[in-house]
């Protein structure tokens, strides 16, 4: 990729996006596919920040069920199809498992799933057959603790196996839509920071950058300003009148990645020991899941919450903070048996919160947030507060049919559900990559490729 600061001074662009994490790679993808004048920056390396801090699950719905938000259940359902499409090469299904405790969700969760395989209906019009999802299914209380030994056998009935999808590599996909919207015309630079906003009047005309390689200066215009910068959201908007800030509160989320699979084949989910109450649920559990995902030849752990104030731009984690995590797995999964050494590494990031409750309970934001100015009286600026992984293709969408209005400009139709990002276009995965390794360098390992 070209990093042309020359050229970015020089331009006025039709949409300028500041964050180059997935929302607001998405987002320069769809606007420059459908033929708009693009620039996107970032003060980091690309995606590296929230979008590489996650368990890279994405979400087919099902979790959406409990709160009667079918919208969203829909939505999730046709991303992870979407993605699967558009990037067949870093997006796969990934069947999940969680054990049922008590005959109530015992005749609940058979409906839960056949209600979850209606709303995606068309989840198989891929062609790659590697690609498509089965049935979501009960097992039994043996089947389900021949899946997953030492499970805890008081009250349990049987276990849910539906499907998600993994992106096996988060950062990646974020590289190939910002490669895809490079190539389709957008300008992208990282390593440049918005230090102001250029203001006329009450209208945006662009913003002000300082270059952090070299320390200089620069203007960027454009008619639209799109904020995809994730939880510096507030930072951003702090350079506005404060009339105009939107004072997102954020959870830390901890993520541990552990060096064995708990399980073949399965994500699986487990009860944390302590009661949580969420009133939007119709079936409200009491308890969060701990999500255990297999990855590589490792396992993605988590994930632990906590309320955070703390520097944005480097959330701290303490040895304290993972220790207490493991000791939670621990309780909730004995067979587990972990310890600070079997931790490779973690993830850490920053997520929006709705609130917090009396009990300590935090409430994640559950929906992604699309923010006009024009409501605090400021033209020409378009904020994104964003939730899921999963959902930042449909999203960005959204955000391009209203730079489109914004614009004045006949709108043209998204094309970004159907057309393969970079790196994307296979006809069949199993068949690329047995192709990739049949033909590679005999110096390289068959596991390099499938990596």
């Amino acid at each position: 990729m070209e990093r042309d600061i020359t050229r970015l001074s020089k331009k006025k662009y039709d949409v300028l996006i500041i964050g180059a994490g997935i929302y607001g790679a998405a987002t320069a993808w769809d606007a420059a596919s459908r033929g708009l004048s693009v620039a996107l920056l970032d003060k980091n390396d690309f995606g590296s920040k929230t979008s590489f801090n996650s368990q890279k699950i994405i979400h087919g719905g099902l979790r959406y069920l409990q709160h009667g938000d079918f919208k969203r259940v829909r939505e999730s359902a046709c991303e992870r199809t979407s993605l699967m499409r558009i990037a067949p090469h870093l997006v796969h299904p990934m069947p999940c498992l969680i054990p049922i405790y008590g005959q109530t969700m015992r005749f609940i969760m058979p409906l839960a799933l056949k209600t979850f395989d209606l709303f995606s209906y068309d989840r198989n019009t891929l062609k790659d057959p590697q690609k498509h999802i089965p049935n979501s299914r009960i097992v039994s209380k043996a089947e389900c603790m021949q899946l997953i030994p030492g499970l805890m056998e008081d009250g349990l009935t049987g276990g849910s196996i539906w499907y998600d999808a993994q992106a096996y590599n988060t950062e990646r996909l974020v590289l190939s839509f910002i490669r895809s919207a490079e190539k389709a015309g957008a300008d992208v630079a990282n390593y440049l920071e918005v230090i102001d906003f250029i203001i006329d009047e009450n209208r945006i005309k662009g913003i002000k950058a300082k270059d952090l390689l070299n320390s200089e200066e620069l203007e960027i215009q454009a008619e639209i300003v799109v904020n995809a910068s994730g939880p510096w959201i507030n930072q951003i908007s702090s350079l506005l009148p404060s009339s105009a800030n939107p004072n997102i509160r954020f959870v830390k989320m901890l993520i541990i990645i552990v060096k064995r699979i708990f399980i073949q084949d399965y994500a699986f989910g487990i009860q944390f020991r302590k009661k949580f109450e969420d009133k939007d649920n119709i079936v409200n559990k009491g308890y969060r899941l701990l999500f255990i995902t297999p990855w590589r030849k490792y396992s993605l752990v988590g994930a632990a919450q906590q309320p955070y104030n703390g520097d944005i731009d480097n959330p701290s984690i303490s040895e304290d903070e993972i220790l207490k995590l493991i000791e939670e797995v621990n309780e909730a999964y004995p067979q587990a048996v972990l310890t600070l050494k079997d931790v490779s590494f973690y993830y850490r990031g920053l997520l929006p919160i709705d609130n917090i409750n009396q009990n300590g309970d935090i409430k994640i934001s559950k929906h992604n947030e699309i923010y006009d100015y024009r409501k605090s009286g400021i033209e020409g600026l378009i904020s994104i507060i964003s939730v899921k992984y999963t959902t930042a293709r449909n999203a960005a969408q959204m955000v391009t049919d209203m730079v489109y209005k914004e614009l004045g400009k006949p709108l043209i139709k998204c094309k970004t559900m159907k057309t393969p990002i970079y790196g994307g276009d296979i006809e069949r995965f199993d068949d690329f990559l047995l192709n990739a390794i049949e033909h590679r360098p005999q110096t390289l390992d068959k596991e390099i490729i499938r990596n």
